[in-house]
């Protein structure tokens, strides 16, 4: 519920949902700026534009609170693939709970708007590591959705680059446990190509190069984590998790150490990537973390187990405060419409 805590919506959700209405209008998605009387490049990339053609039939059809829910959807099913990852990995219930406490509040900064179409790639993210786990345990059939899912998800937003990163680090992975890569070399090359499913085609790619490139120093979640001890505390906090958890974990999950490496530092270089090093938290921190909790749960089961009633009670009073928190939080959003402060001008 938190993820989709916010009503106010981004200034560009306004411009992709009016690229929604067109590309409907149209029946393909403009190849020029319809909006502008200024001279622009051609073709115009709108690399969002599927996700603005959902956006906008939800808000047509079923009207702004439709957004909220569908961001609250989206956010739950990320966690929810991560946490059933990190399970299968050998998490406990007990650490997946204390990592998913962390990341409710170190995801903030990807969902921040009432709908983004950046909760399309963060879910993507998420299943995208469901899918190499699960290959990795002898299910390799998962691989086959990863390049018809990427084809989508490149019409849906950009952030298909980080699928395709994911790829490849647990190619590296797999190089470094010395595992056999070639299936893992199959897909990433499957799902490179299958981004050219795009109307736009090799001029997306040209695209996305210069716009990953280009320095958006005045846009806040562009900004670099400062190394200080008040900025981003649940950043910094879940990254001092994982790493004690990394070293005491008696064995190590190469693949997983790798992807938490890389998300880390691209989330200290800008903090909209912090999502992603929280989600490769979810899954890859509970099963590095669950020797550590378990002698300290062996510890005290002693005092435990003498007082059966008591340990109980403790147990429904921490799950009903959980449930009766949700519904307080639930109750509390001041408004299920789409928020326009007038602090801001509403254009995309």
């Amino acid at each position: 519920m938190m993820l989709g805590e916010s009503s106010i919506a981004d200034p560009d959700v306004w411009g992709l949902m009016a690229m929604g209405r067109e590309t409907l209008l149209r029946g393909w998605p403009p190849t020029e700026d319809p909006f502008t009387y200024l001279p622009a490049k051609n073709p115009v990339v709108y690399h969002e534009w599927l996700s603005g053609v959902v956006f906008y039939l939800l808000l047509t059809y079923l009207g702004g609170p439709a957004l909220k829910v569908f961001m609250i959807a989206l956010g739950l099913l990320t966690v929810g693939l991560a946490a059933v990852a990190g399970r299968r990995l050998g998490g406990s219930y007990l650490s997946i709970l204390v990592v998913v406490v962390t990341i409710v509040v170190s995801m903030q900064v990807g969902y921040q708007s009432v709908i983004r179409a950046e909760a399309f790639t963060f879910l993507f993210f998420a299943l995208f590591i469901f899918l190499l786990e699960e290959a990795g345990r002898g299910r390799p059939r998962g691989l086959l959705l990863i390049p018809p899912v990427t084809a989508v998800w490149a019409n849906l937003h950009g952030g298909f680059v980080a699928g395709i990163g994911l790829v490849l680090l647990y190619l590296a992975g797999h190089l470094v446990s010395r595992q056999k890569p070639w299936r893992l070399i199959g897909t990433g090359a499957a799902a490179t190509l299958a981004t050219l499913l795009n109307p736009y085609g090799v001029a997306y790619w040209w695209y996305l190069h210069e716009a990953l490139l280009m320095p958006r120093p005045f846009i806040g979640e562009w900004r670099a984590v400062p190394l200080d001890f008040v900025s981003a505390l649940a950043f910094k906090a879940l990254l001092l998790l994982a790493a004690l958890a990394v070293i005491v974990a008696p064995r190590r999950h190469w693949p997983g150490v790798i992807v938490m490496g890389v998300t880390a530092f691209l989330g200290f270089r800008q903090y909209r990537h912090v999502p992603f090093f929280s989600i490769a938290c979810l899954v890859y921190v509970p099963a590095h973390l669950s020797p550590l909790l378990d002698r300290v749960v062996e510890s005290v089961r002693p005092r435990v187990v003498l007082r059966p009633v008591l340990a109980a009670l403790v147990a429904y009073a921490t799950l009903g405060s959980l449930l009766l928190g949700a519904a307080l939080h639930l109750a509390r959003f001041t408004s299920w419409q789409v928020e326009v402060p007038l602090s801001f001008y509403p254009v995309g």
